[in-house]
């Protein structure tokens, strides 16, 4: 008997976790958080493919690893992040697709509210992530895009 889609996911978590020494906690309403010394995530439920998106991401903080520069350190790290949940993902929807776009926009519009510039060398390991970045980006954002 094929396990539903909804099973493969959840245990999809459960098992990238368990390889990676990582435990899960599922609690009903939570936003998806990693606890690097702890080793452990907070998720939802996996109910759909917004959750499991979340909850990959979740794991991915934990997994995925890279430099990051002080400026950018926790946009490098959301980027990665959500690039190693996509490769990892058993399957990429335009509902996760969207989910992970609306993470990364908070994250650029905070950076640039603050210092209202990005280094190009992070355009670039976005680029690798998303394929739309312009919805993402404020107009200032876009224009150094552009060109």
């Amino acid at each position: 008997m094929r396990q539903s889609k909804l099973q493969a996911r959840a245990a999809h978590i459960e098992l990238l976790a368990r390889q990676h020494g990582i435990v899960v906690t599922s609690t009903r309403g939570a936003s998806g958080r990693a606890y690097g010394r702890e080793q452990r995530i907070v998720i939802s439920p996996v109910r759909g493919p917004v959750s499991y998106a979340v909850a990959l991401h979740a794991l991915g903080h934990l997994i995925a690893t890279g430099a990051a520069g002080p400026q950018h350190k926790q946009l490098i790290r959301e980027i990665l992040a959500w690039r190693w949940a996509r490769r990892a993902a058993l399957e990429w929807t335009e509902r996760m697709d969207a989910a992970m776009q609306r993470s990364l926009g908070v994250y650029v519009r905070r950076l640039e509210r603050r210092r209202r510039h990005i280094e190009p060398e992070v355009y670039l390991l976005l680029r690798l992530v998303l394929q739309d970045l312009k919805s993402i980006f404020s107009w200032k954002s876009q224009k150094r895009l552009d060109g």
